[in-house]
């Protein structure tokens, strides 16, 4: 964030009294232009992917979201070029928990969500299959209409340094309000 601000501004970032860090100082910033928090991702697209806004708002939600355009009558799409990042992509998870009660029904289960030799991954990828999931095999193609991993540009987040700074993050947030 604070090579994106000098790029940006052509000078380094001065953090605020008591902001450590440029992410700090964006957070802060954005509660200063009067953000606006909502409970979950449908609100947000409710309020900034409604079709015949004029000058609608903008909003931090997910791009897989888009996938719900026609059915909920949004106009969701990704803010391509957008500097430093589009946002973030983060890898989600299938496990067994340790003593499972029925461990090869859940790998079953496991084996069956990551799909079949398909170019689409089959119906067991089915629900996962929308632009804004980005599977990490190569050999299923992005859906139809996606953009590509490269031209979303997103950061990749390291979960377990996420998890480190989050309730960091949570506190500090919590001083702006």
């Amino acid at each position: 964030m604070a090579a994106a601000h000098e790029e940006h501004f052509g000078q380094a970032i001065e953090l605020d009294e008591g902001i450590a860090t440029a992410g700090g100082q964006f957070i802060a910033d954005l509660y200063a232009n009067g953000l606006v928090l909502v409970d979950d991702t449908d609100n947000v697209n409710a309020a900034v992917g409604q079709t015949g806004q004029e000058d609608p708002p903008v909003g931090f939600t997910s791009y897989s979201d888009r996938r719900d355009n026609e059915d909920e009558g949004w106009a969701l799409q990704v803010s391509l070029g957008t500097e430093p990042t589009t946002g973030i992509t983060f890898p989600a998870y299938l496990g067994l928990v340790e003593g499972a009660e029925n461990p090869a029904a859940a790998r079953l289960a496991i084996d069956f969500m990551m799909g079949d030799d398909s170019p689409t991954g089959g119906p067991g990828y089915e629900p996962f299959y929308v632009a804004g999931d980005y599977p990490v095999r190569e050999d299923v193609e992005n859906p139809e209409g996606a953009v590509s991993l490269e031209e979303l540009a997103a950061w990749d987040i390291d979960p377990e340094a996420t998890a480190e700074t989050r309730s960091d993050v949570a506190d500090f947030i919590l001083t702006l309000g």
